[in-house]
């Protein structure tokens, strides 16, 4: 019956599918972005055998760490948009629930 929860969840949560796939898709980020983070800690922390190995692999991660970023300021954006599109017609969405 998967199709039929999908209708009582959007009903009950006034958000449309496009919004809680974005809200996952940023979740999805933030959680890729705290692993690069994890690894940029990590590989700042290494023993390499050149300063440039070290610069080589730190300024790797951050370039990923700044794509990461990128995407989620993107999909932050689609998810304002949305919203926005969702007030005008009356259904606010509610963030305290």
């Amino acid at each position: 019956g998967a199709p039929q929860e999908e209708s009582k969840a959007d009903s009950g949560g006034n958000q449309s599918v496009t919004i809680k796939l974005l809200l996952k898709r940023m979740q999805e980020l933030q959680k890729q972005l705290q692993e690069q983070q994890q690894q940029l800690a990590a590989a700042q922390a290494a023993k390499y055998p050149t300063p440039e190995a070290k610069t080589t692999a730190v300024m790797s991660i951050q370039g990923q760490i700044a794509d990461t970023n990128a995407a989620l300021m993107e999909v932050a954006a689609s998810l304002v948009k949305e919203m926005a599109k969702g007030s005008s017609t009356g259904s606010v969405v509610n963030t305290t629930a």
